[in-house]
């Protein structure tokens, strides 16, 4: 068929609305190799439920069109194909030559191939080490003279299994596409004709290109972007939309990250809060990058993390009166007191317990900050839970005690109830008004009493 049999499908055939801007920001991010922002728009996309239908003009051979991807986004192109569920062959046509072949049934992507040598099959076979480049040179020539193609005579030889070759083919149409999608200009050339071959992979468009981002972007160069800890996230739009949503699909470490996570806090300060090391807290920043989450920030300024401060404050009022109750039960009931104390964690409600994982109650010096902030990762980006770490503290005053008045019949020695009032009081004159702080004062003064 000549150009000239092609009808031209351009811009004006599409409504300029959120998706298509979202798939137009996607495709030039991933055109100049912005992985992360790409997936971020490509997600933002996906999320949107609507159906605008693009009517395709058929003639007396079926739908033919063709379009400029300079002006009119190959994504779109695709999209009219996908919403009008019509099966054909797309060629993108370059000024290098470099076509793109783009196979679709019922409107999904199933094969993309190209001519180019990096992006046939046989450097797939080679890349995989299935094959050499002298043993891939004698088999195309064999595969030539039978009139096969060099994938399906690997299989008759039993060189490579059916399952390997569908998967190097996958990988074969996923990397093409995403050739296809780094093009800025160009003519996309649609007819429409039965397909009848066996889908490799079967993607509608938008998760073909999500796909193509998500296989780009890699932890090398993500890792180059971060040249020191002062570097600061935010989440995306969708993520603050949909945070709850998000949290619940989430590993305990990605949630308190994500939960962190909030345009103000570097690196160095979600270390911190988290109780989790560089290499932790920036892998998860990669996972979180790569799902469309979150996104590096430009802003290096170092902001005061109040929430932080005040969770570290209350950790050290709690960790001091730990320690006079554990003066008082080893002072009071010698080895037995140490003994029992040792023993309290077995006592204490499940997620009680687990605040306390690698801290052993004999051991005054295991009870540490950084310990505590990272078992408390389950609870607190939930706001039911947050004070989880507080009330575990709470459970284990009150069992030490009981155990005190039990063997003794007595309660605090009066020198300790005075130091717990000096912290109380210092606490309520000192720290700045908080639903925590609140919480926190009002069982300390009950436990006291």
């Amino acid at each position: 068929m000549k150009s000239s049999d092609f009808y031209e499908l351009g811009s004006d055939h599409f409504s300029n609305n959120e998706y298509f801007v979202h798939l137009k920001n996607g495709t030039e991010f991933f055109q100049k190799r912005n992985y992360s922002r790409a997936i971020e728009e490509f997600t933002a996309a996906g999320l949107i439920e609507f159906v605008n239908h693009i009517g395709l003009q058929s003639g007396p051979d079926g739908i033919a069109f063709k379009g400029n991807i300079a002006k009119t986004p190959l994504l779109f192109l695709l999209y009219a194909i996908y919403e009008n569920k019509v099966s054909g062959v797309g060629i993108l046509k370059t000024e290098d030559g470099t076509d793109k072949k783009i196979i679709l049934k019922n409107g999904n992507i199933i094969r993309v191939t190209s001519a180019e040598k990096e992006n046939r099959i046989g450097h797939f076979l080679v890349a995989g080490n299935h094959l050499s480049e002298l043993e891939l040179s004698i088999f195309e020539s064999e595969a030539k003279k039978q009139n096969m193609r060099i994938g399906s005579l690997l299989v008759k030889k039993n060189l490579i299994s059916k399952k390997s070759l569908h998967e190097l083919l996958a990988l074969q149409t996923e990397e093409n596409f995403s050739r296809a999608l780094y093009r800025t200009a160009g003519t996309f050339f649609f007819k429409q004709t039965d397909v009848k071959e066996k889908p490799l992979v079967t993607f509608p468009p938008l998760k073909m290109a999500w796909n193509a981002a998500h296989r780009c972007f890699n932890f090398k160069d993500f890792r180059k972007e971060i040249p020191d800890n002062r570097i600061i996230f935010k989440p995306t739009r969708y993520a603050v939309e949909e945070k709850d949503k998000i949290l619940s699909t989430l590993d305990a470490n990605d949630q308190f990250i994500f939960f962190l996570v909030d345009g103000t806090r570097n690196i160095e300060q979600l270390m911190k809060f988290s109780g989790s090391n560089e290499i932790s807290v920036i892998n998860i920043l990669f996972k979180l990058s790569s799902m469309g989450l979150i996104r590096k920030t430009r802003d290096v300024r170092q902001y005061e993390d109040q929430e932080f401060e005040e969770v570290q404050m209350t950790l050290g009022v709690l960790f001091d009166i730990y320690r006079l109750v554990y003066d008082e039960l080893t002072e009071e009931l010698g080895k037995y007191g140490v003994e029992m104390i040792k023993n309290m964690k077995k006592e204490l409600k499940k997620e009680h317990a687990a605040v306390f994982e690698g801290i052993s109650f004999d051991a005054p010096e295991t009870m540490k900050e950084k310990t505590i902030l990272k078992n408390i990762a389950n609870y607190f980006p939930y706001k039911e839970k947050r004070f989880v770490f507080v009330d575990a503290f709470l459970e284990l005053f009150k069992k030490s005690l009981e155990e005190l008045n039990r063997y003794l019949g007595i309660g605090l020695r009066k020198k300790t109830i005075q130091r717990m009032k000096t912290i109380v009081e210092n606490l309520e004159r000192f720290s700045i008004n908080s639903q925590l702080k609140s919480y926190m004062m009002d069982n300390l003064v009950k436990l006291i009493k």
